[in-house]
């Protein structure tokens, strides 16, 4: 189905909404997270990135989930946000990440969830918070009762090429300028890979972050610089550094570059597609922007695809919208999806 909404206006009060924050130290790590809402399903939200943070979506859950209806917590995933050492603070951080992949981030969740005593879970997250909401379905089946992703990004080699390669820019005048604007960056610094190789030129990066030399900081602005100019928002300029939103750019573009590496090209690299059947059979909506430059509508459709052919329950909307959930028709839509979620859960 296609929608086309207006914002809705929500039923509940949102000025009473008051979340409580908690840290959770496991080893060497602290995970930041909220916990708000009222209500006896309990939902996890995944931000996405990876690299973003709570703070990043400016409390838009506040209009998506009904606190009558869900406890909702929100994660800090390791290394971001108020998650700490953060590498927000300095790319001096970010080498005690280096074994740090998606089933390590699915982990430091579970453990939130083991201290929160939430056995079962709904699931929402947009981005690569789709991913990692896969990801979770597939290591801890048996928590999941439910899930709307949107925005989706499966970590597939056709994804990495779309941001990372020449050929993945096609005709889009955005995404060729920054594509060419980031290479020309790139062969500066000494990089000797093609325009058409996204593992070398994604690696290259992550490993540069790593090292933390004075650069690094510039390198992070110009990836984040890349992929915003990519989608048509061309406020942040190549090698201009605005210093109020240098943490998140450092820290979405090391987790992304490194994330993205170890999933797709590391010594335990993920296949999401391929492991579906892992997931439960359980509800799954997917919510995705047909102008969506970054995570384009073909991805979702792969995905949708691939929950039919094994039998599941998946309701699929695409609107008229881009890549975020502060777009109107995306946050109505992934609204609708929750409310028809709780509806159906609620009366068993």
């Amino acid at each position: 189905p296609e929608l086309n909404m207006a914002e809705q206006e929500v039923s509940w009060n949102i000025d009473s909404i008051e979340p409580i924050e908690y840290t959770l130290q496991t080893g060497d790590f602290t995970t930041w997270y909220r916990v708000w809402g009222n209500g006896p399903i309990k939902a996890v939200f995944l931000h996405g990135g990876p690299g973003n943070c709570v703070d990043d979506y400016g409390n838009v859950n506040y209009k998506i989930l009904d606190p009558s209806k869900y406890t909702v917590v929100e994660i800090d995933q390791l290394g971001t946000g108020k998650s700490l050492p953060s590498v927000r603070h300095g790319l001096e951080h970010a080498r005690k990440y280096k074994d740090v992949r998606a089933q390590e981030l699915v982990e430091a969740i579970e453990k939130v969830l083991d201290h929160l005593g939430w056995e079962k879970v709904y699931l929402h997250g947009g981005s690569w918070g789709s991913t990692l909401a896969l990801i979770f379905a597939q290591q801890c089946p048996s928590r999941v009762i439910g899930m709307v992703i949107r925005g989706i990004f499966t970590g597939t080699l056709e994804e990495m090429d779309v941001i990372y390669t020449k050929k993945g820019a096609k005709d889009n005048k955005f995404m060729n300028e920054a594509f060419d604007a980031m290479f020309r960056y790139a062969k500066a610094l000494g990089y000797q890979g093609g325009d058409d190789n996204s593992e070398a030129f994604v690696k290259f990066f992550r490993d540069f972050m790593i090292e933390a030399s004075p650069e690094a900081d510039v390198a992070a602005w110009n990836w984040r610089a890349q992929e915003n100019y990519a989608m048509g928002e061309t406020d942040n300029e190549f090698n201009k550094i605005i210093p109020e939103e240098l943490e998140e750019a450092r820290s979405v573009s090391f987790w992304e570059a490194h994330i993205f590496y170890e999933m797709l090209w590391g010594d335990k690299p993920l296949d999401i597609l391929r492991d579906i059947p892992k997931i439960p059979k359980v509800p799954v909506a997917i919510v995705q922007g047909k102008g969506d430059e970054v995570c384009p509508p073909i991805f979702a459709q792969n995905l949708e695809k691939a929950f039919l052919a094994h039998g599941y329950d998946v309701d699929a909307v695409y609107v008229d919208d881009g890549h975020k959930v502060t777009g109107d028709a995306i946050r109505d839509a992934v609204r609708n999806a929750v409310e028809k979620f709780a509806e159906g859960y609620l009366k068993k």
